[in-house]
């Protein structure tokens, strides 16, 4: 319970003095000059997260903190009364495989035993590359000797390890994260020895200081899981690049697991959309209504013979029926469907989506994006139920968890505010936010948000039509269904849309046609950027993480272009597929691709083990090698 003054009944000199002496001990903390019982009394903390953006709304939580530089590294110092945090970020990744000449693209195998050699990190601020290895200080693509090194994020982190009681690694909670945790404790733990992990799915002040009193050990399993995977990705990845490079003599070319099965899916998309062109008619009716009717005519000569027979003709009703139906509300996002809408909508890359979401999370807006599951949390469930009373009324709202207990939950706002309220309190100042919200951050907020609502509110109860229709000159009864009337309203009042495209009047018995129009288009269409993560994800290939990374690859290398949201394979693309699955078939067929997936998730539970899993992809490694070398052009 708080207690509130009247500003004249505080004595400022005794606050000041507080204030003061407060500072003085944080002071000598930094300085090592406290007693022990004061060392008792105040712990200090180095929490290390990703981003300097989660950094910023971390440190926001605790009051204005104080901020200083560390070997370049930003450092933001906030009190939790008997705890003062340092927090910083690692931004990412501090440790990569390297690319010198050591065993087997980095991996060095001594009877039986596996060795990946690691490095920092590189980044070329001129020319946007990532490498490991380098001479004389300069970028090996553009020459600039304009490059952040990780080694000084790690030697600052290292300074600062060794001022602190404890180190808490605060990275996302999947396998990457406890990658990079993993990494950070390995450049930390010679410095301070006390390092432990806190996970936590959103970014909010509850979750933080949850997590912190939640601390665990890194994850050993799930890192294990990563080594593995990134290991497999290096040998399979650049043994076979480097054939693809060879043969078709383009230094620029990529092959991998995941991201051949995802360019022949769009490769044999395209063949079928080529093959399934046929007429549809469109009918206008009398009254002004069009009726789209798919055929499998492909003659142009018999389609204009319908078109001419059917003017005039009536429609017969030859069956109707209506039924009372509750349309339940959808399930709320994960990453694919997310992902898959907003694509759709806003016609951006996931590339770009995800790199919205990512900012979203950082900044305490939404839960972790990288998620398959549709589970919702109490505290969620809290949220809707705020939110759904006071904007409907709580007869509407309806607890839902969607789906089983664990760790990890759907893609959900962490506060009961709507687009234009949250709008509202970023323009107001009452949410600081550290990114710059352009309109597709709010228009994914609204997506996720209002789908969030929806899936914790009550059905909608509709009366359903379902009418056979038959139309003259053609010999197939069609069969049409929609929405008459709503008769109690749920879900729709927060996501109307859904229920509006349903909402069509039942065709009248003996309504004439009064033009038609034939039109030859594809029966299949094209696959879009959206398609193929959902595809990757009920396919079970790839993972949340990786999605848009898969999807872009296959752009950047030039395999695929991607015109009005439509995926089109090049000639280029289509070449490399062909060459790889003529004679890299077995290694990187989807199956392959599924089960190795499967084998993964088996490490990170500790029912299967690595060294063996490495064995087995060491020796394919070596025979696509072998292969390689035995492959003439024709």
């Amino acid at each position: 319970m708080y207690i509130f003054k009247e500003f004249s009944e505080l004595n400022i000199k005794e606050l000041k003095k507080e204030i003061e002496k407060e500072r003085q001990l944080i002071k000598d903390i930094k300085a090592g000059k406290i007693y022990k019982e004061q060392k008792e009394l105040i712990k200090v903390i180095l929490f290390i997260v990703e981003s300097p953006n989660k950094v910023k709304t971390i440190s926001s939580f605790f009051g204005r903190p104080s901020i200083r530089n560390v070997g370049g590294l930003k450092v933001y110092e906030v009190s939790l009364g008997n705890i003062y945090l340092l927090i910083t970020a690692s931004k990412g990744h501090i440790l990569e495989l390297t690319t010198d000449n050591i065993g087997l693209f980095g991996i060095e195998g001594k009877n039986g035993v596996f060795y990946p050699y690691y490095n920092t990190i590189k980044r070329c601020l001129s020319c946007g590359n990532q490498f490991t290895e380098y001479k004389d200080g300069k970028c090996p693509y553009c020459g600039s000797t304009n490059v952040d090194d990780s080694i000084n994020r790690i030697k600052a982190l290292q300074e600062l390890a060794m001022e602190v009681d404890q180190i808490i690694i605060g990275t996302d909670p999947d396998t990457e994260g406890e990658m990079i945790a993993y990494s950070l404790y390995l450049v930390l733990y010679p410095f301070n020895r006390n390092i432990k992990r806190a996970e936590f799915h959103e970014v909010t002040k509850t979750a933080i200081l949850n997590a912190l009193e939640n601390l665990r050990d890194i994850d050993l399993n799930l890192v294990k899981s990563q080594v593995v995977r990134r290991i497999e990705d290096r040998w399979l990845g650049f043994s076979l690049s480097q054939i693809v490079q060879k043969y078709f003599n383009k230094n620029w070319l990529s092959a991998g697991r995941v991201q051949t099965p995802v360019l022949g899916w769009i490769i044999n998309r395209f063949d079928e959309r080529n093959k399934s062109k046929s007429y549809i008619l469109e009918l206008k009716l009398e009254n002004d209504r069009k009726l789209y009717i798919d055929t499998e005519i492909k003659n142009r000569r018999e389609i204009n013979k319908i078109i001419k027979n059917i003017k005039d003709k009536e429609i017969s009703i030859v069956d109707y029926k209506e039924e009372k139906e509750e349309i339940q509300p959808l399930p709320p996002y994960i990453t694919s469907t997310i992902l898959q809408d907003a694509n759709n909508i806003l016609k951006i890359g996931v590339d770009r989506i995800m790199q919205i979401l990512q900012e979203l999370f950082e900044s305490a807006l939404i839960t972790y994006h990288r998620t398959d599951s549709t589970r919702i949390s109490p505290l969620g469930i809290s949220i809707a139920k705020d939110y759904i009373s006071q904007k409907f009324g709580e007869n509407y709202f309806i607890a839902r968890s969607w789906g089983e207990g664990g760790a990890h939950e759907a893609i959900r706002p962490t506060r009961p505010l709507d687009v234009d309220m949250l709008r509202n309190s970023i323009e107001n100042g009452e949410i600081e936010v550290y990114i710059n919200m352009t309109k597709y951050h709010y228009i994914i907020y609204d997506l996720i948000f209002t789908r969030f609502i929806q899936s914790q509110m009550k059905p909608v109860s509709v009366i359903k039509y379902i009418e056979k229709i038959k139309i003259p000159e053609i010999n197939k009864e069609i069969e049409l269904s929609g929405v008459k009337d709503i008769i109690d309203h749920g879900w729709d009042l927060v996501f109307p849309f859904r229920i509006n495209i349903m909402k069509i009047q039942p065709i009248q018995n003996g309504i004439k046609i009064v033009e038609a129009i034939g039109k030859k288009v594809p029966k299949v269409r094209l696959y879009s950027q959206a398609d193929i993560i959902n595809l990757m994800r009920e396919r079970k290939i790839g993972r949340p993480s990786t999605y848009a990374i898969i999807v872009k690859k296959v752009m950047e290398r030039g395999y695929v272009i991607n015109k009005g949201n439509n995926l089109i394979p090049t000639k280029l693309g289509i070449d490399v597929y062909n060459f790889l699955e003529k004679n890299f078939g077995d290694f990187v067929s989807e199956k392959r691709t599924r089960d190795l997936e499967e084998i993964m998730d088996k490490i990170s539970e500790n029912k299967e083990d690595y060294r063996k899993v490495l064995e087995s992809i060491y020796e394919e490694t070596n025979m696509i090698i072998e292969k390689g070398k035995n492959i003439q052009k024709e």
